[in-house]
């Protein structure tokens, strides 16, 4: 291949991979949609709708493949329906997911306000790999009315109805009224279900498992008021989970033991039917009968004196001390320079010779004349001073200098 069909393939695939990102569907409620059902009826397969915070009062219908159902703000979607117990156990779903690989999750989901003598049905689902996800459910019922949060479509009153891969995890379950946390119905398929990793707070049944092939682990179930776990169907484990303060922690009405061997039991231990459990040991005293007492162990010998331990050795002595380093010696001054000598005087000027009288008439000698005045001496150059030291000496000789004519 040359090296320019090379980087024609490489735009290609680049030009390829962006256009498939482009393609990624997505829509958001409000933004795109005002409801949650809107964005659902206009969904394509795979899409993703995400919904922002708010309270969503609305039933929902599913029917799309690979939907994404997801808040990243916390909103609460509140459901509608509800119906008398006289039409037990007909359901009329809060949420209707008949689609396969299904995700809802990060929501608050909560239940209708369900009155005296009516029930509500919640999330009922049938369809291949449905994750329900990072949830919190809330059943509200302040009289005597009850909830079912989760639950399956029961075949064959739903023909064809295919469970395998549900994946149920991580979600919290509490409310103020009587409710069934997840209700799995029998359905035609045989792949595994994983309950796990959820939080069950006072529900009047946590788990009921009527269909085979179930996993139940990692969860914690506190103060159900009937039961933790009911099973009535083949192969289904319960391990690895706490159970707290239920009237029977497992309850098994069909002949296959249930394997519920590694959970952690507290506040009772009681099981009903065909259940292998081994509860924990802080409960095995009373979880056992009790034996009689047993006879007094005798005296056991005394113990020899231990020898005395030997002397430890003397530490080693520790290295002296370095000496300090002498100072050094501060360096001598040095010697001020010579001044410079003064320049010699001038010589004063020879005086001027006095003019000589006129002669005497002849005749009489006259008077001898006066002799005349001596010249004024002329003034003695300056003496200079001898030179300082130092600077002073350098100034005073350069004014020497420069005063000679």
């Amino acid at each position: 291949m040359t090296k320019k069909k090379l980087v024609m393939l490489l735009m290609t695939v680049l030009l390829l991979s962006a256009f498939t990102t482009v393609l990624v569907n997505a829509s958001t409620v409000p933004g795109d949609y005002a409801t949650i059902q809107e964005a659902i009826n206009a969904a394509v397969v795979d899409e993703i709708i995400t919904v922002s915070a708010g309270t969503y009062v609305e039933d929902l219908v599913i029917t799309t493949d690979g939907l994404d159902l997801v808040t990243t703000e916390g909103a609460t979607i509140q459901g509608v329906d509800t119906l008398l117990e006289a039409s037990w156990p007909i359901a009329d779903p809060n949420i209707n997911i008949e689609a396969d690989n299904v995700k809802i999750h990060g929501f608050t989901l909560a239940s209708p306000t369900v009155p005296d003598g009516s029930y509500s049905t919640g999330i009922v689902l049938t369809g291949t790999d449905i994750e329900i996800y990072d949830n919190v459910f809330f059943s509200d019922a302040p009289g005597n009315g009850y909830c079912i949060v989760i639950q399956t479509w029961q075949a064959p009153g739903y023909p064809g109805s295919d469970i395998s891969g549900l994946h149920i995890y991580d979600n919290s379950f509490t409310g103020t009224c009587l409710f069934d946390s997840i209700f799995l119905n029998l359905d035609v398929g045989t792949g595994l279900v994983t309950i796990e990793d959820n939080v069950f707070t006072d529900a009047y049944r946590a788990v009921s498992i009527q269909r085979p092939n179930v996993d139940i682990t990692g969860n914690t179930i506190e103060s159900s008021c009937l039961h933790g776990v009911w099973v009535d169907a083949t192969d289904v484990t319960v391990n690895y989970n706490d159970i707290q303060s239920t009237n029977w922690g497992v309850k098994n009405t069909d002949a296959e033991t249930v394997d519920a061997s590694l959970n952690y039991w507290e506040g009772n231990v009681n099981t009903v039917g065909l259940v292998d459990f081994r509860p924990t040991l802080d409960q095995l005293v009373e979880y056992l009968p009790e034996g009689p007492i047993g006879a007094t162990g005798s005296t056991g010998a005394k113990g020899s004196t231990g020898s005395s331990g030997s002397k430890g050795s003397t530490g080693a002595t520790g290295p002296s001390g370095l000496d300090g380093i002498d100072g050094v010696n501060g360096v001598d001054g040095s010697d001020g320079a010579d001044g410079v000598d003064g320049a010699d005087g001038l010589p004063g000027s020879i005086g001027l010779t006095g003019e000589q009288g006129p002669q005497g008439i002849p005749g009489e000698v006259g008077p001898k004349g006066d002799t005349g005045d001596t010249g004024l001496q002329g003034p003695s150059g300056p003496v200079m001073i001898a030179g300082g030291i130092g600077s002073i000496g350098l100034i005073l000789a350069a004014m020497a200098f420069f005063r000679k004519p």
